[in-house]
């Protein structure tokens, strides 16, 4: 997205993700890839941006073990974004040197199982202020890391609150969600061998009043992890 030419950026967050490598095909998986390289729009390149190395102090990274291990490390990058200088944020950015277990359907893999849950992908987050922007805004940042998938014993959902804010009357926000491995066959029932006539893959928001689930023109209210792109980000964000 475009920045105004004054844009200043007050904060930028990198994260990345993926199926956790490993060196065994049936035993538990290796260490998540804590290091990445990258590069910002100005062309700058910086090997191995640890998240341990994180200069807030509060960069880190997750890892869950189910369906072949996953993880996401979070590293605050805002003095590297920073440093290109007022208005120059705009651009294309990369990030490279990312491990990842990769799906495959060899006879005998003990991943095979887990195929289509292999992925890996990374996401920039820059808050910026501009004097000459007309509009103002609130940014809150809820960072975590939550797997979601139905079982027979659990319908796979995840409830959490935000708060800490204050909205402006009349209210008017949007909600962004860093949301990896979607599949676009499996968000509307039957959508397994077994078939789950209320596994939706669905985003739910409440407020004071009824619940409401929420969709836009590529992300339909019971398919949001749908796998597609939104035509601005480099994943999907939805």
């Amino acid at each position: 997205e475009d920045r105004p030419f004054d844009h200043r950026v007050e904060a930028a967050y990198l994260f990345w993700s993926g199926a956790t490598p490993r060196s065994s095909r049936t035993g538990p998986p290796d260490a998540p890839d804590i290091d990445v390289d990258f590069t910002t729009a100005d062309g700058t390149f910086y090997k191995d941006l640890s998240a341990l190395d994180d200069p807030t102090g509060f960069g880190r990274c997750l890892e869950t073990t189910e369906f072949g291990g996953f993880f996401y490390c979070r590293r605050d990058v805002t003095d590297l974004v920073a440093a290109q200088g007022i208005g120059n944020a705009n651009g294309t950015y990369t990030v490279g040197d990312l491990e990842s277990d990769a799906g495959t359907l060899v006879g005998g893999d003990g991943q095979t199982f887990f195929a289509q849950a292999k992925y890996a992908g990374w996401s920039l987050l820059v808050v910026w202020s501009s004097d000459t922007e007309e509009v103002r805004r609130d940014v809150v940042l809820y960072d975590g890391f939550a797997r979601l998938d139905e079982n027979d014993a659990s319908p796979g959902q995840v409830t959490f609150d935000i708060g800490d804010f204050t909205v402006g009357s009349p209210a008017l926000g949007r909600l962004s969600v860093f949301a990896l491995e979607g599949d676009s066959q499996l968000g509307v029932p039957p959508q397994d061998q077994t078939g789950c006539p209320t596994c939706f893959d669905f985003i739910e928001f409440q407020a004071s009043g009824p619940v409401t689930k929420l969709s836009n023109g590529r992300n339909p209210e019971n398919n949001s992890f749908n796998s597609s792109w939104d035509g601005q980000s480099g994943i999907d964000i939805d």
